[in-house]
């Protein structure tokens, strides 16, 4: 313990810096005492600016909170400022948050620390949402048409189903991690509003819009809903309780002597242990092969936290599946909750392609040239296997009946780990 406190401060700040995690924060303040004590003390005494510097350096760096989700983090802590004074939900949401407000004079030590403690959980149950979702994909054994193709024509003679090899897309992607880290933090700062309206006493129609609106309050794209919806679902299967929202609050806050709920679970609520790591950084896309055709082909850049093209395929086959369904369908397509179930709304245009549900192809028109793996390996032109016509219907149906059986065979582990427990 003497030879940690005797290591500089300035060398932790740079370890911060470089990890730019909030998990590795929370590591250091646990182990040196010199950033433990810029974070603990009287919990009303002003933060210490070293320690918001240290806080400020991971929102500038961090691969996830540097895109946009700085300003969860920013609203959320405005949320526990007893110096906050706005008179509604409107006024509130109308400030900038881009940029720095934190300074040492309107926030306490408590509350910078309470703010580290929210996003280091946030990083543990994105973890855990990745992985658990990233197990039940890769339990299914995919299936496709067999048959005889048609000479000079993509149609085939289906004759039955056959399974077919997935190919592992490897861990989660950016893009992939960002849509768990904007759901989570979507949740919390929702229901860390819907406290605040309360005691801020702001119009009892701006609670009235929170609790009937839990999306709408804030700008964010269509399919985000879905991402919301998936990473909510896949919570409540793994938490210790089966209520929708905590009655129990996650967080005490002394700074504003209130208690913010959140039906956001705290990682020790979880019935099962999991690695935490911190998130990759976005894809660069350079090289253009020509003007007006984007390298992004996969889906995994910065532009695909806007739009999801395989958001739409999935609602396209929903709406077509109810009247016309794909030979051999094995089920209906029409409840969308075991294709979240299986994280389908987070996942990248690589990973559906490893798993036979898109195509290797360009966008764009006129064909720029060959199809590059994200490691920059040409491959042909096309699905793997390839697709033809409805068959991507009956791949689809072979997905969600496969994440129904996953979700029975979860149930009857998760009643088994109650009955454990209690016994």
């Amino acid at each position: 313990m003497a030879t940690r406190s005797r290591i500089p401060i300035e060398i932790l700040t740079i370890i911060n810096t470089f990890t730019a995690d909030w998990i590795g924060l929370e590591n250091l303040w646990q182990v040196f005492p010199q950033i433990k004590d810029l974070f603990t003390g009287d919990p009303n005494r002003k933060a210490d600016p070293e320690a918001i510097r240290l806080v400020e350096a991971i929102l500038k760096d961090n691969p996830i909170m540097s895109h946009e989700l700085h300003r969860h983090f920013r609203m959320t802590m405005a949320l526990r400022q007893p110096s906050l004074a706005d008179t509604s939900l409107a006024v509130f949401m109308d400030q900038d948050y881009s940029l720095s407000s934190m300074s040492s004079s309107s926030i306490t030590c408590h509350a910078l620390q309470e703010m580290v403690i929210i996003a280091a959980n946030i990083q543990r149950l994105a973890c855990v949402c990745l992985a658990t979702l990233l197990a039940r994909l890769r339990e299914i054994q995919p299936r496709r048409w067999e048959g005889e193709l048609i000479s000079d024509t993509n149609i085939i003679r289906v004759t039955g189903t056959a399974p077919y090899e997935p190919r592992d897309a490897g861990p989660p992607s950016w893009i992939e991690e960002y849509r768990v880290y904007r759901a989570l933090w979507h949740r919390q700062l929702y229901f860390d509003l819907l406290v605040s309206v309360e005691r801020l006493k702001w119009p009892l129609s701006d609670l009235e819009h929170l609790r009937s609106n839990d999306m709408d309050w804030i700008k964010l794209p269509p399919m985000a809903a879905e991402e919301v919806r998936s990473v909510r679902e896949c919570l409540e299967g793994l938490s210790r309780t089966d209520r929708d929202h905590c009655t129990e609050p996650s967080v005490k806050s002394n700074s504003s002597d209130m208690t913010l709920l959140s039906n956001i679970p705290n990682f020790t609520q979880l019935l099962w242990k999991f690695d935490t790591w911190s998130p990759p950084f976005p894809p660069r896309f350079l090289n253009y092969r020509a003007p007006g055709i984007p390298n992004d082909i996969w889906g995994r850049g910065t532009e695909m936290t806007e739009r999801n093209p395989m958001a739409a395929r999935w609602r396209s086959w929903q709406r077509r599946s109810k009247t016309h369904p794909a030979r051999h369908q094995t089920c209906s397509l029409q409840d969308s909750r075991p294709w979240r179930a299986l994280g389908m709304p987070i996942w990248d245009l690589w990973r559906f392609y490893g798993l036979g549900l898109w195509e290797a192809r360009w966008p764009l028109q006129p064909d720029p040239g060959p199809i590059l793996t994200p490691n920059g390996v040409e491959i042909p032109k096309g699905g793997n296997p390839p697709i033809h016509g409805e068959d991507i219907g009956y791949r689809f149906s072979v997905f969600v009946e496969e994440s129904v059986r996953i979700e029975f065979q979860e149930k009857m582990e998760k009643l088994a780990e109650d009955k454990s427990t209690r016994g």
